[in-house]
């Protein structure tokens, strides 16, 4: 493997394991890739344990701290860190979770 096909946090190259993103990191980065069309008008929720962003019909909420989200309505909400999907009016959030939550 050529050392340049690695992510880093460095600009240059990877010079030690510090320097490598965890699994936690590049999971949240494959989220924010799936999202990313969706990050448009931005909310920092109460006590800023969330940020919601919203686009259309869609709102995309990146949990801080554990926090009840309340959406006003049932929506399709899907965790995107464990995959599950549910309808719901309101949802116990869990910190350092993404949440997609599309109006029926």
């Amino acid at each position: 493997m050529n050392i340049f096909d690695e992510l880093s946090w460095r600009g240059t190259s990877r010079q030690g394991p510090l320097d490598a993103p965890t699994a936690e990191q590049l999971a949240l980065l494959r989220i924010y890739n799936t999202v990313d069309d969706d990050l448009r008008e931005r909310t920092v929720l109460a006590d800023e344990t969330a940020i919601l962003y919203t686009h259309g019909t869609r709102r995309v909420f990146w949990v801080i701290r554990a926090t009840t989200l309340n959406f006003g309505s049932v929506m399709c909400v899907t965790d995107l860190v464990t995959g599950h999907v549910e309808d719901a009016a309101c949802l116990r959030a869990e910190p350092r979770h993404v949440y997609r939550a599309i109006e029926r």
